[in-house]
């Protein structure tokens, strides 16, 4: 809902996962809050990313989203953020693991077939893969409030 009352009405948004119970529940609660429609897309191993046009979003918001990606999943993944984002526009990137980098070791497959990570990954990885799909830090880390044990960065786009 709080996404959503700063796109809506006048924009999109557009909400990925791969679970459906989620995208559920993202569409309940935007038609509670009276803000319409909200895309959905089922991420799975293979299309994890809703395939945006280039420079067709004014902002990306990642909510606890890189540490539930296969490493190679990541390396498309984020790259298509950078491509899709206007001139001037953001990417704000939150995840629940300590600024410390308290969890250590990559990223770990449930089996070979599932994308996704049973460890989280330390905020310095997802910041080092961040900048490695085409950004730059903007802003942060910072501790982020919303999740105790949290951390939030402000990213931008690299000039090319």
């Amino acid at each position: 809902k709080r996404v959503g009352k700063y796109v809506l009405p006048g924009g999109t948004l557009i909400a990925t996962s791969p679970f459906d119970d989620e995208l559920n529940t993202t569409r309940e609660a935007a038609a509670e809050a009276g803000l319409g429609d909200v895309l959905t897309h089922k991420a799975n191993d293979a299309n994890w990313a809703v395939g945006l046009p280039p420079a067709s979003c004014d902002r990306i918001y990642s909510r606890m989203v890189l540490h539930m990606i296969a490493k190679n999943v990541v390396e498309t993944y984020v790259p298509q953020w950078a491509t899709a984002l206007k001139p001037g526009g953001k990417l704000f990137h939150t995840d629940h693991n300590p600024l410390d980098g308290g969890t250590t070791g990559p990223r770990r497959p449930m089996s070979d077939n599932m994308m996704m990570s049973m460890n989280v990954t330390p905020s310095d990885t997802e910041a080092a893969e961040i900048v490695a799909g085409g950004f730059v830090v903007e802003d942060g880390p910072f501790d982020w409030l919303y999740y105790p044990s949290g951390y939030a960065a402000l990213y931008a786009p690299a000039l090319s």
